[in-house]
């Protein structure tokens, strides 16, 4: 269970993602294998909403070469999009450190509260499948018993 729940802070699809996170190795891996990167593996490192974002404002057919698409890109992600999400924001000039600090705290019970009912729902399914398991084990441990009975009943007409 735990490891779940840890595996979901890496899983663009689990509301625990680490988006900053992911949005860094993605623009780092991108300027690594620029020409199919970016098809193949944004979907493991970005939530949906951040490709679309990307295709739509760096379409590549608008660059002349891949190197100035890849720095369009990583700028995009290191000037607006990780600010945007990261919970290390700066505050703004007219927050307070109440303020700032308050806002911070929100965005880390949002994650906690998506993650303890991401918890939920494994928690739910685990139960669902024990359930479904022992059922099982029991129907197999009744059929071996039946059996066994019809195997001793078949010894005993035989001996008889």
């Amino acid at each position: 269970m735990q490891t779940k729940l840890i595996a979901g802070m890496f899983d663009p699809r689990n509301p625990a993602f680490n988006e900053a996170r992911g949005l860094a190795i993605f623009a780092y891996r991108l300027s690594t294998k620029p020409e199919t990167f970016f098809q193949q593996q944004a979907s493991t490192l970005l939530r949906a909403d951040k490709i679309k974002h990307l295709k739509e404002r760096f379409p590549r057919s608008n660059y002349k070469s891949t190197s100035d698409w890849v720095e369009a890109i990583r700028t995009e992600i290191f000037s607006v999009l990780i600010p945007a999400v990261s919970e290390f924001d700066p505050p703004e000039s007219t927050e307070s450190g109440e303020e700032a600090e308050a806002l911070r705290q929100w965005k880390d019970d949002c994650q906690v509260a998506a993650t303890i009912n991401k918890a939920a729902d494994l928690l739910e399914y685990d139960h669902k499948e024990t359930l479904r398991l022992n059922a099982m084990i029991i129907k197999q441990t009744h059929h071996c018993a039946a059996l066994k009975a019809w195997e001793k009943a078949e010894q005993g007409r035989r001996k008889t």
